[in-house]
């Protein structure tokens, strides 16, 4: 028994049963592979080979971003080398150059009110840079010698940042 992926409908497993009347020699049947069963097939990048962080950053549409739109940013022919794990099961990760891009549905282990438990969720890394789901403001007044613009690129190192570089990801 293995479980068969309905093309049809997007996030919808049906388990189908296949036997044979023969004990031996028996015919085989197309084996439905690791890769369909948990989605990892279902990310395919067709996007130009080299994107820029406008690139991504344009992207971002009220704090989301749409699954369809990231894929045809993020380099055709990349290979999915996203790790099936306890807490995610679904979820893609590419990484080329400086770039590092992994999306994952709901983490059943993350924290309550995170934005990573109650959804489909991607963080973009260029660097050590994050891209913000909203734009990092300083706290600081204009003429304080720590003042900086408001940015959309950060290091994941502050409270803020951690919590930002988690974008809603809207899959169809």
């Amino acid at each position: 028994m293995y479980a068969q992926a309905d093309k049809s409908k997007k996030n919808t497993v049906n388990s189908v049963i296949y036997s044979s009347s023969k004990k031996q020699n028996t015919t085989s049947k197309p084996i439905q592979r690791l890769a369909d069963l948990f989605g990892l097939d279902q990310w395919v990048p067709t996007g130009a080979a080299n994107p820029t962080r406008a690139d991504f950053q344009n992207l971002l549409h009220h704090g989301r971003i749409n699954a369809n739109q990231l894929m045809a940013v993020i380099p055709a022919g990349l290979q999915n080398t996203f790790e099936i794990e306890p807490r995610t099961q679904r979820g893609f990760k590419f990484e080329w150059g400086d770039w590092h891009v992994h999306g994952h549905e709901a983490d059943a282990g993350a924290q309550v009110g995170h934005v990573g438990g109650a959804g489909w969720v991607v963080r973009i890394r260029n660097g050590n840079q994050w891209l913000l789901s909203e734009p990092l403001v300083s706290v600081h007044p204009v003429d304080h010698v720590n003042y900086f613009a408001p940015r959309n690129w950060a290091p994941a190192n502050g409270q803020f940042a951690r919590a930002h570089s988690h974008i809603p990801l809207d899959v169809d």
